[in-house]
């Protein structure tokens, strides 16, 4: 949930996953003092990729063109690795640990 709507992470990811730089991704949901609830990507890169401001504009106007407005990342973060299980199941407490540590997240209670 950001600002009232229901927002699909899964439909997120696959917007993210139509740029060419992107190997894989993860969308959550980050604490936001303003609107309670932002939409934030976590995002791996292709090898021939390196992070930079104009990589994540880009991967935002791409996921601009394919979804509604409200469902674009404010946040587009680069890491190396999503973390998993061995099933291949995310695993939500690194991905909450990610969250903590990023940029402008909130001091843990």
């Amino acid at each position: 949930m950001s600002r009232a709507y229901r927002i699909s992470p899964e439909e997120v990811e696959r917007a993210v996953r139509l740029h060419p730089a992107v190997v894989d991704a993860v969308a959550v949901g980050a604490p936001d003092p303003v609107i309670g609830t932002r939409v934030r990507v976590y995002v791996v890169l292709h090898n021939d990729y390196a992070p930079s401001v104009e990589l994540r504009a880009a991967i935002r106007e791409t996921v601009a063109g394919s979804i509604a407005p409200y469902k674009v990342p404010k946040d587009v973060e680069f890491i190396d690795s999503i973390p998993q299980t061995t099933s291949g199941k995310l695993r939500r407490g690194e991905i909450k640990r990610l969250i903590a540590s990023s940029p402008g997240a909130p001091d843990p209670m």
